[in-house]
């Protein structure tokens, strides 16, 4: 994904983990523009799950759909 922010001008954001149930779950990394003179802005937000667990895989699957 950085490959392609940077061909398209995209600003990439730190990459940021997130939890879930008080553990590690993966990250969540924003990419953006901005257009109309800086007055709109344009977001991707990218977020990859961590599957650990096979219990957790149903999971990880609704995340994604969501």
């Amino acid at each position: 994904m950085d490959g392609i922010a940077s061909q398209t001008g995209l600003t990439t954001l730190d990459r940021m983990p997130w939890t879930f149930r008080h553990q590690y779950a993966g990250y969540h990394q924003p990419y953006y523009t901005l257009y109309n003179n800086g007055a709109n802005r344009f977001t991707i937000d990218v977020l990859t799950v961590k599957v650990r667990f096979k219990r957790y895989s149903n999971v990880a699957k609704a995340l994604i759909l969501f």
